[in-house]
């Protein structure tokens, strides 16, 4: 029986600036360039309830752009955060150019049938993320300063002897912004980087430790599922330098005019590192610091992506990405290859289109209903999930007197290797399966955002095969949740 309060979001509820140009990072724009920054007075009321909610993946978590309006005032239920204004101090450093965001998000889970055991399942973290404007504080023009840590518990213990701590067996993830741990609790500095802006904001690059899929493989429309492909191609998920396992690295974007973009990364990619003589893997980058960057035996993780953005006629948005990644050195299966495979590539396209909205002003803002799809490939001689293809609708800001609210509905397929020393599922047992085989699910949700620092979600998604397996190891599952979001 599903009794719990889910309380995990892979969106938070960010106060909104006035109607701008539309950019890659909707909700967090700068107030217009015709507003000198000195000019700008603080806000008189929460414009979080007014606007569409942008899908934020809470564990993706991204620098303030400075001049991004918070209000903190009409304490405790008008405000941006529940613990206020902190005496005026906190207003006091948004002008010294130090942007301070807390929020607690956590998830409880109920596998309802199928997957490897019925049961419930949960987890939390607490984010505290820094953004220092370097411009006001220091006078370094477009420069800035971000640091993101978390601490993250499991609610339950692992399930044996299926070894996890979700008892559904998804190779893909039923939780999202919650991937799987090595630990039941973990505490870390996820993000700690400089990024600079160039050339008139048409370059910006960042170096240090950084989560890749903020600016890679993303897509915005499909931030507010669950599912783990709704986030990251299937295909990448094993190598992609993110939460919980964000890595030092350099990313570098391009503009080239109003509506082509370009973008490079190259991070350590130790996490995926494997030795055939020891059967060691690793060791993981997300609680350690640069040493294995700089002290790298060629493991490393590439990754392009291509942006074109457009609007229609009616002035509704859309954006198309072409990407490829590679994960190079030697890197463990899933299946019982002992000796690994080298230098494991992948390619992904994706795009999302607004095809109504209740005025262009909304629509500017990311609100609307949206499509979005991608597919993407790897090979299966090398990479366990070798195909998937995935499309849906959300929809938010079209709700009369419910601007913010959001609803969203995906449905998405994995192929897995049939090559067993690549690929083989598992049993309840926990013993290995049969290879091959494929995932599917089908994912709704309504998010209700209760007031500017609260937002509940809830959603259910049905797993088909979870982990695949031909024949199949595991009954489809079906799993409700119910998701809150807390903003300090």
């Amino acid at each position: 029986m599903f009794t719990s309060i889910a309380l995990f979001c892979m969106v938070q509820a960010t106060p909104a600036p006035p109607p701008a140009e539309a950019s890659q990072e909707a909700s967090e724009k700068a107030p217009p360039a015709s507003v000198p920054a000195e000019e700008k007075k603080t806000p008189v009321h929460s414009s979080v309830m007014e606007y569409p909610n942008q899908y934020l993946n809470i564990t993706s978590t991204s620098p303030v752009e400075p001049g991004t309006d918070f209000f903190y005032g009409n304490w405790p239920w008008g405000s941006d955060g529940i613990t206020g204004n902190w005496g005026g101090a906190r207003n006091q450093l948004i002008k010294d150019g130090i942007f301070f965001i807390g929020e607690y998000t956590s998830m409880l889970q109920q596998n309802l049938t199928g997957g490897a055991e019925q049961a419930f399942f949960g987890a939390g973290i607490a984010q505290f993320e820094l953004t220092f404007d370097a411009e006001t504080i220091a006078g370094i023009q477009g420069g800035l300063l971000f640091m993101n840590y978390s601490y993250s518990s499991w609610y339950n213990g692992r399930f044996e002897p299926f070894g996890s701590f979700t008892p559904v067996g998804s190779v893909i993830g039923v939780n999202n912004n919650f991937p799987q741990t090595t630990s039941i609790d973990q505490g870390q500095i996820d993000q700690l980087y400089w990024q600079q802006m160039l050339f008139n904001d048409q370059f910006q690059i960042a170096f240090g430790k950084i989560d890749s899929n903020v600016m890679f493989m993303g897509m915005e429309p499909a931030g507010g599922f669950m599912y783990g492909s709704a986030s990251v191609p299937p295909s990448a998920i094993q190598f992609l330098p993110s939460f919980p396992n964000a890595a030092m690295g350099l990313q570098m974007q391009l503009d080239f005019g109003e509506h082509v973009s370009g973008a490079f990364g190259w991070w350590d990619g130790t996490t995926n590192a494997f030795d055939p003589a020891t059967g060691i893997t690793g060791p993981e980058t997300g609680s350690r610091g640069p040493a294995t960057f700089f002290n790298n035996d060629g493991n490393w993780f590439l990754v392009t992506q291509w942006n074109a953005s457009w609007e229609t006629e009616s002035s509704l948005p859309g954006l198309a990405s072409v990407g490829g990644w590679v994960q190079t050195g030697t890197t463990a299966t899933q299946g019982n290859s002992t000796t690994g495979v080298d230098d494991v590539p992948g390619v992904y396209l994706q795009a999302q289109q607004i095809v109504w909205a209740p005025d262009p002003a909304i629509a500017t803002e990311g609100g609307g209903v949206a499509l979005f799809t991608r597919t993407d490939w790897s090979p299966d001689t090398k990479n366990a999930i070798t195909y998937s293809i995935t499309g849906g609708v959300s929809a938010t800001g079209v709700i009369p007197g419910r601007t913010a609210d959001a609803v969203g509905l995906m449905g998405t397929w994995s192929k897995f290797s049939n090559n067993a020393a690549i690929y083989q599922s598992t049993l309840a047992s926990g013993q290995p399966g049969a290879p091959g085989g494929s995932e599917g699910a089908i994912e709704a949700f309504y998010r209700l955002q209760v007031n500017p620092h609260l937002m509940l979600q809830a959603g259910i998604e049905w797993i088909s095969t979870p982990g695949g397996g031909d024949p199949s190891s595991l009954d489809d599952s079906v799993v409700p949740y119910l998701i809150v979001n807390l903003q300090f």
